[in-house]
């Protein structure tokens, strides 16, 4: 193999090692939603909608006070109950959560994903559920994130090695 493409693919591996290296600190840092870093919003429901394919159904609320579609998706987590949200009706009182880091973009933005949704009488998707929702895919993507990035590193140190001459594959010669 030539020297050219083992640089090549070292660069590449070193690439892929370092994005998920960042991928891994992004998960580990990123805040996740709390009372303290959510708002809580009460609005009167205009109409409500599923959207999407049997497998990637979302249910998507229209308010009267608010423009953009309150979205949260169904087949993510399990506690949230299609028929309660389908129960909905014109007019009913509800209660949402969102993240603080999209109320700059609130008024302006087509669609939101809520973090929670009640009514006075029952609680659709709590936040408590939410959470832990987010904390497994978080594991998950953690996981990956470490496990791709582990191969990434052992890829980068055979090419290191194959520029050196060294091939941690290459056959013994039998005597």
């Amino acid at each position: 193999m030539k020297k050219s493409s083992i640089i090549a693919l070292l660069v590449m591996s070193l690439a892929l090692f370092l994005a998920m290296a960042v991928i891994l600190i992004g998960i580990i840092v990123r805040e996740g939603p709390s009372e303290d870093n959510t708002t809580e919003f009460m609005a009167t429901v205009r109409n409500i909608e599923i959207r999407g394919t049997e497998s990637n159904k979302y249910g998507v609320l229209h308010t009267n006070e608010y423009g953009a579609e309150l979205i949260r998706g169904f087949g993510i987590i399990t506690d949230v109950d299609i028929d309660k949200f389908s129960s909905l009706e014109t007019g009913q009182t509800v209660f949402f959560r969102i993240e603080n880091i999209w109320l700059d973009q609130f008024e302006e933005t087509r669609f939101i994903h809520i973090v929670s949704l009640r009514t006075e009488e029952t609680e659709i998707l709590s936040l408590s559920r939410y959470i832990e929702h987010m904390n497994q895919q978080n594991f998950r993507g953690k996981m990956m994130a470490i496990g791709a990035g582990t191969i990434f590193l052992l890829a980068s140190i055979h090419w290191i090695l194959r520029l050196r001459g060294v091939n941690i594959f290459h056959k013994l010669k039998k005597h």
